[in-house]
């Protein structure tokens, strides 16, 4: 598995070949160069004391990989993640086999999918997703979103993002979908306004957070997650 190749075609075409078990959930979907894991994590204890049986998927891990992928605030064991893992691994096989693969998943798309089959066979009712790495691009970016966060913007993994601040939000505003509702913490104006103009674009309500946590100002629409 390779560290870091980013694209979308792998992780959809593993997806694909499982019946597509990230749309089996509505997803929150967080992207944003600091905070996002700790939205990820509040957001996720707030919908689990709300009554959703809920998934969050984070990264990095501190000691083990099952602190990445939680059902109901509780890891994937490792009986059950060798399970999915096992899956993947001969799914990801048979589509090399068949040409329907360019290369090996990297670390994270492996790691991804393994959350995504996981969530859905645990029949959960909504996942807290962090995206990985910039947005755009990331594995994450292929899910049921029915909100998006970007929490801030600064230079970060330039290398792939891009030099600037405008680069490196448009990658991480590649998470916004058509009609979704976003929530913004951006502070310099020069990522501020690609988030707007992104949104805009896609017809996506945007909410503007001071603080992410603060209070905001609402641009057009309002970012709940809808009832399903």
């Amino acid at each position: 598995m390779e560290k870091i190749h980013l694209g979308l075609q792998r992780i959809s075409a593993v997806m694909q070949s499982l019946n597509h078990p990230q749309a089996r959930y509505p997803s929150l979907h967080i992207a944003g160069t600091n905070g996002k894991g700790s939205v990820a994590a509040m957001s996720e204890s707030i919908l689990r004391q709300a009554g959703w049986k809920c998934g969050l998927y984070t990264s990095p891990h501190l000691l083990t990989i099952g602190e990445r992928i939680r059902v109901g605030g509780r890891q994937i064991s490792p009986r059950r993640f060798a399970d999915v893992a096992t899956r993947i691994r001969q799914c990801e096989r048979s589509l090399l086999r068949n040409h329907a693969l360019d290369r090996r998943l990297t670390y994270f798309e492996f790691v991804t999918a393994c959350a995504f089959l996981h969530f859905a066979e645990q029949a959960i009712d909504v996942a807290v997703i962090e995206v990985g790495l910039g947005g755009r691009l990331d594995a994450t970016n292929i899910v049921s979103s029915r909100v998006c966060v970007i929490t801030g913007v600064s230079h970060d993994h330039q290398d792939f993002l891009g030099k600037t601040l405008a680069k490196i939000a448009a990658e991480k505003a590649g998470i916004i979908k058509p009609g979704v509702p976003v929530i913004s913490g951006c502070q310099p104006q020069e990522a501020r306004r690609v988030v707007r103009r992104t949104a805009r674009s896609a017809d996506a309500p945007l909410v503007r957070s001071i603080g992410i946590a603060g209070s905001g100002s609402q641009e057009s629409g309002a970012a709940a997650l809808p009832s399903t």
